[in-house]
C-alpha cells in the first residue's frame, strides 16, 4: 500500500513538471521573435554563476507616455513597440492591456521604480528577462552594438532566446 502511495505521489509531480514545461514550450514555439536594443552593464555575480545582466533601452519609460493613471511599484504595464533601425522601440505604454496597431507589438513588464533624472520624470521596468546564463567562463559583454532576440507570447509575455553583439550570435558556439 505505502509502495503504491509513493509510486503514484512520484508519478503525480512527474506529471504536473512535465505539463508545465510542455505549456512553456508550447508558448515559445508560437511566440513572435522581436529584437531589442540593449545597454551595456556589469555582467558580473559570482555567487550565482556566470550571466550577462542586460539592461533595455525600453526599459526607461517617460511618465509622459504612460496612458492612464500614475503607476506604482509592481503596477504591470503594457509597452507598445515599432520597429526602428531593425529594432523595436518605445511607441506607448498602458496601465491596461492594449491592441497592437499595424507593425506594431506589445510586451508585458512591471514597475521597478520611479524616478526623475534628467528634469523629467521616468518609470523603469523589468521584463523578466534581464539576465542571460553563459557557459561558465565567457560571462561579460564585448563591447559593441547590443540586441536581444526576444520571443513574444500572446499577450506580451517575453522570452530571451538570444543576444547579438555587432549582428553576431553572443556567446558564439564555437569554443
Amino acid at each position: 500500500m505505502r509502495r503504491g502511495l509513493f509510486i503514484a505521489a512520484v508519478l503525480v509531480q512527474a506529471l504536473v513538471l512535465v505539463a508545465w514545461s510542455a505549456g512553456l514550450e508550447w508558448e515559445l514555439a508560437g511566440a513572435e521573435r522581436i529584437r531589442l536594443e540593449v545597454v551595456q552593464r556589469d555582467p558580473r555575480d559570482l555567487l550565482r554563476g556566470d550571466y550577462v545582466s542586460l539592461q533595455y533601452v525600453i526599459a526607461d519609460i517617460p511618465l509622459e507616455t504612460i496612458v492612464g493613471a500614475r503607476p506604482d511599484y509592481g503596477d504591470r504595464l503594457w509597452v507598445t513597440l515599432r520597429l526602428q533601425d531593425n529594432v523595436y522601440a518605445l511607441a506607448a505604454a498602458s496601465r491596461a492591456p492594449v491592441t497592437p496597431g499595424p507593425g506594431q507589438r506589445v510586451i508585458v513588464g512591471r514597475v521597478q521604480s520611479l524616478s526623475n533624472t534628467s528634469g523629467r520624470p521616468e518609470v523603469h521596468l523589468v521584463y523578466g528577462i534581464e539576465r542571460l546564463y553563459v557557459p561558465e567562463g565567457r560571462g561579460g559583454l564585448p563591447r559593441g552594438r547590443v540586441e536581444a532576440e526576444i520571443a513574444l507570447a500572446e499577450g506580451g509575455r517575453p522570452f530571451l532566446t538570444r543576444v547579438f553583439v555587432d549582428g553576431h550570435r553572443y556567446p558564439s558556439e564555437a569554443r
